[in-house]
C-alpha cells in the first residue's frame, strides 16, 4: 500500500494531466538535457504517468518539442504587441515591456536556457522555422524601438544593436540562474529576487535608451 511519503509511480496520475502540464513539464527537461538527451520516456516520468499516455496528447518528441519552443517565442512576441499598445509616451511603454518579459521568465523558468539552448544548438526548431520566428520576434521588438526614436522620445541609434543588449538584460539572468542564484545571493526566481531584477533592468533599460530618469 501506497504511504503519503512513498513516491508515486508512473501510472494514473492523481489528476488529469492537462496541456499546461505537459508542455511545463517537456520545457523544464528539453532546457536541461536538450534535444537530443531528453527521452520522452523523462517527460512522462516527471509527470508521473507512463509514457505511452503521452500519445494521447502529442504525436511524437519532435512535434513536442516545436510545439514548446514555438509557443515560447509566440508568447514573447505577443509581449511586445501588448505594451505597444499601452497608453502614454514610450517610457511608459518599455517599462511595461520589461515588466511584460520578466513576468513571462519567471513564469516560464525553463524558457530562456532553452530558447537560448536551441538558437545556439541550431537544433530542429532552429531549422524548420524557428529562425525565421526568431528573426521576426527580434525584428518586432527593434521596430517597438524604432518607434520611440522616430518619436523623438529616445536619441536616434542603433535599434538592432540596443535590442540585443537588451534581450541579454533580460534573459541572461534567467537562462544562467546557476550563477546568478549564488551571486545575487538568493534564488533569482523568488519574489523578492524578481523586484530586484526588475528594478535593476529599469535602470539599465533606460540608461541604454538614453534615458534621463
Amino acid at each position: 500500500m501506497q504511504t503519503p511519503e512513498s513516491p508515486r509511480k508512473a501510472g494514473r496520475p492523481a489528476r488529469p494531466m492537462t496541456r499546461a502540464d505537459l508542455i511545463s513539464a517537456a520545457t523544464g527537461a528539453f532546457a536541461a538535457k536538450g534535444y537530443r538527451g531528453t527521452p520522452l520516456g523523462l517527460i512522462a516520468e516527471n509527470l508521473g504517468v507512463r509514457k505511452a499516455s503521452l500519445f494521447h496528447h502529442v504525436k511524437n518528441k519532435e512535434a513536442l518539442y516545436l510545439e514548446v519552443l514555438g509557443e515560447i517565442l509566440s508568447g514573447l512576441g505577443g509581449l511586445v504587441v501588448k505594451a505597444s499598445a499601452v497608453e502614454g509616451g514610450f517610457v511608459d511603454r518599455l517599462d511595461q515591456l520589461g515588466e511584460l518579459v520578466i513576468d513571462f521568465l519567471v513564469e516560464h523558468p525553463a524558457a530562456a536556457r532553452l530558447l537560448y539552448r536551441e538558437m545556439m544548438d541550431e537544433g530542429p526548431f532552429y531549422s524548420q522555422g524557428g529562425k525565421e520566428q526568431a528573426l521576426r520576434t527580434l525584428e518586432m521588438t527593434t521596430a517597438f524601438f524604432e518607434a520611440g526614436m522616430d518619436a523623438g522620445e529616445i536619441p536616434r541609434q542603433d535599434a538592432f544593436q540596443l535590442v540585443m543588449s537588451i534581450v541579454g538584460l533580460h534573459f541572461t539572468w534567467f537562462a544562467v540562474d546557476n550563477l546568478t542564484t549564488p551571486l545575487h545571493g538568493e534564488d533569482v526566481f523568488c519574489e523578492s529576487g524578481v523586484l530586484r531584477r526588475k528594478r535593476a533592468i529599469r535602470e539599465q533599460k533606460r540608461l541604454l535608451c538614453g534615458i534621463n530618469s
